[in-house]
């Protein structure tokens, strides 16, 4: 997913699993930054949310499947920004703050995507209750 972006991006890169060389650069995702606690919050609260709020077996599974989705999403989006900024930037967006502590960021952007299926997934009466009716 990641040289996906790149390449969307039009940003050279060649990859050998887990290592991108890009012009002047290369970065290895390492397996410890793989977002893995962001990851399985969002699909703690996928579940939450399909067992709560979504009545159909169906909407469910395909409201977490979707979510497996946009977890990977994030996580590229995450990485590809990361080395983004410490190409045009400065080098140290990989050791820094943003790095270390911006999952949160990353977290709802992935909320965001999934806003819009959970409102195609949610049932009726969710609108009629949100509504105050």
């Amino acid at each position: 997913m990641v040289g996906a972006l790149f390449d969307l991006l039009h940003i050279p890169v060649v990859h050998n699993g887990t290592v991108f060389h890009l012009p002047g650069f290369t970065i290895e995702v390492a397996r410890e930054c793989s977002g893995i606690n962001s990851t399985l919050a969002f699909l703690v609260l996928s579940l939450v949310i399909a067992k709560f709020y979504i009545r159909t077996w169906w909407k469910s599974v395909l409201f977490v499947g979707f979510g497996l989705l946009v977890m990977i999403l994030k996580n590229a989006i995450r990485i590809v920004t990361l080395t983004l900024l410490a190409m045009y930037v400065n080098p140290d967006f990989l050791t820094g703050n943003l790095h270390r502590h911006g999952g949160i960021v990353f977290f709802l952007l992935g909320l965001l995507i999934m806003w819009p299926v959970f409102l195609a997934l949610r049932p009726a009466t969710f609108v009629k209750f949100a509504e105050g009716k």
